[in-house]
């Protein structure tokens, strides 16, 4: 025979099974944002079938500041190391190449 206290928490049990069901079906899944090719092989950057090697002239193009011209100082297997003309120095990681935070192609002249 059941008893009070078991129907009260096989009743506190199915609840709380409930509102787990809920909170979880409120869930918004986001996809993740569409990864660009961007590796480092034989002392060159390749990103979007493009080679980069020191001494370069590029454009980097980032989601907050307009293009602005550079030059490949270096590259190794996680980083670009570029000098603007203003002569400071970025780091560009090569994970935020492939995520697509920063962009980089030739420079014309």
């Amino acid at each position: 025979m059941l008893h009070e206290n078991d129907i009260l928490e096989d009743w506190t049990t199915i609840r709380k099974a409930l509102k787990a069901s809920k909170q979880s079906s409120e869930y918004e899944f986001n996809a993740p944002e569409q990864r660009v090719c961007a590796r480092f092989a034989d002392g060159k950057l390749l990103f979007k079938g493009d080679s980069f090697r020191k001494g370069e002239s590029v454009i980097v193009d980032d989601k907050i500041d307009s293009p602005w011209p550079a030059h490949v100082i270096s590259v190794n297997t996680s980083e670009v190391l570029l000098q603007k003309q203003d002569g400071s120095w970025n780091r560009i990681c090569i994970s935020d190449l492939q995520c697509g935070k920063y962009h980089i192609r030739h420079s014309v002249a």
